[in-house]
């Protein structure tokens, strides 16, 4: 059995096995508490996420355009979202003016196939950014 490098308390090194690992816990706790991933797929320029079926959310953008992205159905609490660049002709995102990102500014990763997972805090009113993982694939 390999081991994986941690940093402390449990937290792994961004490699692609500890990412793997980290996805699996989170899978196997998600699981345990009954809970589940929801997937959201972009067909259109405009995308609502709807957070009344789950707090974890994988996004998957829709190529050639500009993603404009929307919330609704949330409550105080912590969401999780992985954004998935397409295969082809990756893409950009408008965020909802109620996400409060670090400087302003949080660019998804511009590679096909990549993902970033982000980690959002709403007070019931805005979603502050407070943790993200970029350029996975």
């Amino acid at each position: 059995m390999s081991s994986v490098p941690k940093l402390g308390n449990n937290r792994y090194l961004a490699t692609s096995k500890g990412v793997n690992r980290m996805l699996n816990q989170l899978n196997g706790i998600l699981a345990a508490d009954n809970l589940s991933i929801q997937t959201v797929t972009a067909t259109s320029a405009t995308t609502n996420i709807s957070f009344a079926n789950g707090n974890f959310v994988n996004l998957t953008l829709l190529s050639s355009v500009i993603n404009t992205i929307t919330f609704s159905d949330f409550t105080v609490g912590t969401y999780h979202i992985r954004v998935i660049q397409p295969s082809t002709a990756a893409t950009s995102v408008t965020w909802p003016g109620i996400m409060k990102k670090p400087g302003g500014v949080y660019n998804v990763t511009g590679s096909n196939n990549a993902y970033d997972i982000i980690r959002l805090v709403c007070d019931g009113t805005n979603f502050y950014m407070n943790g993200i993982t970029q350029n996975l694939s």
